[in-house]
């Protein structure tokens, strides 16, 4: 990102905002601010926010049970399945799609998978079951038929970047994201 400004993006809840702003603090000669969304936000979990899923598990067992069977399509009561939660960041993928600089986006573990799901060309009923690793910075560049993916891990202990050797595949695409560079 030399030399260049870079757009910066999160979802509209406080940690995604709280990581963007020391981002933006300590990075200002690359991003100048940074956009908050609504359509970045987590998977919307309807009567069931702020349940744990052993909480979900033992005090809704049929509704755990229909989530186990099929997380793609379950939707929470008055909330979000993952198709919905796929077809609310489609105008997001257009935006990366189309820009001409560098872009960033921090946010949360469903939304992470679907927009890695797409880049990465992951089979849809893969997407919900992902490992998005925490701390983990993945780079998406473009390339002439898809995208070419590097990934590098943060290690709080000692503070330092490391790149990471992705051996571990999942339905042959590696299983990391949080940025996306196009």
């Amino acid at each position: 990102l030399k030399n260049k400004k870079a757009n910066l993006y999160c979802s509209t809840l406080k940690r995604t905002i709280q990581t963007s702003q020391v981002i933006l603090s300590e990075t200002s000669d690359i991003f100048t601010n940074y956009v908050s969304l609504k359509i970045l936000d987590e998977i919307d979990a309807g009567l069931r926010d702020g349940y744990s899923y052993k909480e979900i598990e033992e005090k809704f067992p049929d509704e755990f049970y229909d989530r186990e069977i099929d997380k793609l399509n379950y939707r929470y009561p008055r909330g979000e399945s993952y198709m919905d939660l796929i077809k609310r960041i489609e105008p997001m993928i257009y935006e990366i799609e189309r820009s001409k600089q560098p872009l960033v986006i921090v946010g949360h573990q469903a939304m992470l998978r679907c927009l890695y799901g797409y880049f990465a060309d992951t089979l849809l009923e893969d997407i919900p079951t992902m490992n998005i690793p925490l701390n983990t910075v993945i780079k998406f560049t473009p390339k002439d038929s898809g995208y070419v993916q590097e990934s590098i891990y943060f290690d709080l202990k000692t503070e330092e970047f490391k790149p990471i050797d992705i051996n571990v595949h999942f339905n042959e695409c590696k299983n990391y994201f949080i940025i996306s560079d196009i």
